[in-house]
């Protein structure tokens, strides 16, 4: 008996450790919108969060080849892409897989990025240097008609939802970027509605047992994963890429999702 729990012991280690962080989720999800432009109808939108780069490897090949498979229309990344200035070797080699993608990029920061002096200067650089549109308490109108708002990291103290939204453009579509989705309570003072918002941050819990998450980040709020209805309308929340603290997955698997815009 004892021999058996040990062995069911290595054999969830082996599989929290080793093949779960590494196995790739795509999640494709449709969001119907009231009043969206026809030329926004069937537009796509990928989410990539928390994708924590320490190095390239397997994972982060299988991210960037079920992009091009997908060929969105837009490319959103919503902070802690990398976590010291070690990583950005490998952060740059993955910015530069990005480049055969046909479709507008656009980043926001996470607590990661704003802890470890320089990073956050990098981080912009490279971003700048491939083209990508780092969005800091701001938004911006894309040709195609998409408004798209970016926060800085609320987790950290450096969001600012008043200087995002203000002069924020009213027609239906408008989608909302933030890294941790415990801001989505803060919009109970504005009355200003998005037809989608994206975080990340919580990883899903990284390690759950069934429905139960043991541990979530600060600024979390009461948001694991998926899809809520919050304050500023239909909001989704990623599992994140990769791996922070401890590097093990357990019942979480690193996630991608995909948006499908569609007009009623």
């Amino acid at each position: 008996m004892g021999g058996g729990v040990i062995a069911a012991a290595a054999i969830t280690s082996l599989h929290g450790f080793v093949f779960e962080p590494k196995w790739l989720e795509v999640s494709v999800h449709e969001v119907k919108i009231a009043g969206l432009d026809q030329k926004l109808d069937g537009f796509v939108i990928a989410h990539l969060t928390d994708l924590h780069l320490r190095r390239f490897g397997y994972l982060e090949a299988e991210v960037l080849a079920t992009l091009k498979a997908y060929a969105p229309d837009l490319v959103v990344m919503t902070g802690d892409m990398v976590e010291t200035l070690a990583g950005m070797g490998a952060l740059a080699r993955f910015v530069r897989g990005l480049a055969g993608i046909e479709a507008p990029m656009i980043a926001t920061l996470g607590n990661w990025e704003h802890g470890a002096d320089g990073l956050i200067d990098a981080v912009s650089a490279l971003y700048e240097a491939h083209g990508i549109r780092l969005l800091v308490n701001e938004h911006v109108t894309l040709p195609c008609g998409l408004t798209v708002a970016g926060t800085d990291d609320g987790s950290t103290g450096h969001a600012d939802l008043a200087r995002t939204l203000a002069g924020l453009p009213l027609k239906p579509g408008r989608l909302f970027l933030t890294h941790a989705p415990g801001i989505f309570d803060n919009f109970a003072v504005y009355d200003m509605p998005f037809d989608l918002a994206l975080a990340g941050h919580t990883h899903g819990g990284q390690v759950r047992l069934g429905s139960w998450v043991p541990v979530l980040p600060v600024s979390s709020g009461h948001y694991v994963s998926g899809f809520y209805d919050t304050v500023l309308g239909r909001a989704y929340v990623s599992r994140g890429l990769g791996t922070t603290m401890i590097p093990v997955r357990f019942m979480c698997r690193p996630e991608l999702p995909i948006f499908r815009l569609v007009a009623t």
